[in-house]
């Protein structure tokens, strides 16, 4: 009975998983559009606001890009005006930074995320909103450790997917 339900359970979060990813993909692109960039970009600028002025290495690490995808992304973000690049201590690398243009961007983006999501979140009362956070950040870092194709070979004892 129990891994029935536990298979009721799975194939039901299977279900919900896509389809909230799909809708938040919706309104991800309706901010590329609304802003004119994309979601790489968003979240590049973000870092810089967040961890503050960086290398490109640190980007390149941080974003999990290549460091010719992350170089053009400087490039494009500097003919905006949102970032700019500085002489690093060591010569031979540059500093990126965020303009005034770019910190200004992040904090007005910050506050109409907040509203969408305070608009999404009203109607759960405040112990859901509360167990959602919990359970969100529990799936995080348990996705981070778990890699779907070591996932698989575990449970089944077969070769992975892509094995």
């Amino acid at each position: 009975m129990d891994v029935v339900r536990n298979t009721e359970t799975i194939d039901r979060i299977a279900h919900f998983l896509p389809l909230v990813q799909n809708r938040l993909g919706s309104l991800s692109t309706q901010l590329e559009v609304q802003t004119g960039l994309t979601n790489v970009q968003v979240l590049y600028l973000e870092y810089l606001y967040n961890q503050g002025d960086c290398t490109i290495s640190t980007l390149v690490t941080a974003l999990r890009k290549a460091q010719s995808s992350i170089s053009e992304l400087t490039l494009r973000l500097e003919k905006k005006g949102l970032v700019s690049r500085a002489t690093h201590s060591d010569r031979r690398k540059s500093l990126v930074k965020l303009t005034t243009k770019g910190k200004r961007w992040i904090m007005t983006r910050q506050k109409q995320q907040r509203q969408a999501l305070l608009m999404i979140l009203e109607g759960l009362d405040s112990d859901s909103r509360q167990a959602m956070l919990h359970h969100l950040g529990k799936l995080l870092t348990l996705t981070d450790r778990v890699q779907i194709d070591q996932g698989l070979k575990k449970s089944t004892g077969q070769r992975g997917i892509l094995s």
